[in-house]
């Protein structure tokens, strides 16, 4: 069953809107990391700001590695691929585009690269 170009339309809008509020988010994030790396003579003051520039770099990594996702997903809807598992080839389900309209791996594609980067990770690579 192929994406209608309505449908794709509308996931395309939702990627574009997420993308957006993403980028919104990382330039508020940045001023709060401004003001954590402000000096301060308090030596309480300067753990809680290390502890909130921690919290900032987590979201900030977050949301970079979220819009990587979302761009590669435009990227496949320009070249007539999205909606494919960029694994296995097969369709994704579509439910699982309609919840996350990101998705480019089928799921058991995705439980795999997510279990093979777990064994690196615990590998040190």
């Amino acid at each position: 069953m192929c994406m209608t170009n309505e449908k794709m339309t509308e996931m395309n809008g939702r990627l574009t809107d997420e993308l957006e509020q993403n980028m919104d988010r990382l330039h508020e994030l940045q001023g709060e990391l401004k003001y954590t790396q402000e000096s301060d003579p308090d030596p309480l003051d300067v753990a809680q700001k290390m502890g909130q520039r921690d919290t900032i770099l987590a979201e900030s990594k977050r949301l970079n590695n979220r819009n990587v996702q979302i761009r590669k997903a435009q990227n496949l809807m320009r070249e007539g691929d999205y909606g494919f598992c960029v694994g296995c080839g097969e369709e994704i389900a579509p439910k699982r585009m309609e919840f996350d309209p990101a998705s480019i791996e089928c799921i058991d594609c995705k439980t795999l690269s997510e279990s093979n980067g777990r064994q690196f990770i615990r590998a040190g690579v």
